[in-house]
């Protein structure tokens, strides 16, 4: 599913959490101007990032 697509799921104040590991650095290659919020977590990880409803029309 791309971001178009999960944007149909989503109420309007709905949130896109997603984990994509080691491809975070392939994913903002492909999209250098989206605005994803990568989490931290107290215990470490990485590759897991937030876009609100509002955010994925725009892409």
């Amino acid at each position: 599913m791309n971001s178009c697509e999960a944007a149909q799921y989503l109420t309007p104040q709905g949130v896109l959490i997603a984990e994509v590991g080691l491809s975070k650095a392939s994913l903002v290659e492909q999209y250098p101007d989206m605005p994803f919020l990568w989490l931290d977590f107290q215990y470490g990880g990485e590759g897991v990032f937030l876009l609100t409803a509002e955010q994925l029309p725009q892409f």
